[in-house]
């Protein structure tokens, strides 16, 4: 099986594909203020200008196809409104558009489970709070 992920929770903009469990490709761009703290809708415009470059560039260096995608997962919170709109938005957009089915992620628990597989853990406690 082959995922989709759509990642724009907060400054960076991703996306990746795993297949069957592994993670194989990402491309990410982080938005970076030139003075002070995060914008939220300054993310959200960023995401709207990388992400299409950043799915470009994905698909080339994977050579996989659209078509071969079986899913597409997005972060859906905790994370900037604005920037999490963005990526909703382009998951749903793809998800039409290509009649995909769409696993909504948890951010955090997103975090715990990149952390389980590359720790080998079978079967971890988690504190969420």
């Amino acid at each position: 099986m082959i995922v989709l992920g759509i990642e724009s929770t907060s400054h960076t903009s991703s996306v990746g594909l795993s297949q069957d469990g592994v993670i194989k490709y990402v491309k990410s761009h982080t938005y970076k203020p030139e003075i002070g703290g995060i914008n939220p809708r300054d993310a959200a415009d960023h995401h709207r200008k990388f992400f299409p470059i950043l799915l470009e560039e994905l698909f080339d260096e994977s050579g996989i196809k659209f078509s071969e995608i079986d899913k597409i997962a997005f972060s859906v919170g905790p994370g900037l409104g604005p920037s999490l709109k963005v990526g909703a938005s382009l998951a749903r957009y793809l998800a039409m558009k290509y009649n995909k089915p769409l696993v909504p992620v948890n951010h955090g628990i997103g975090h715990l489970e990149v952390a389980r597989v590359y720790s080998n853990l079978n079967d971890p406690l988690y504190l969420y709070v």
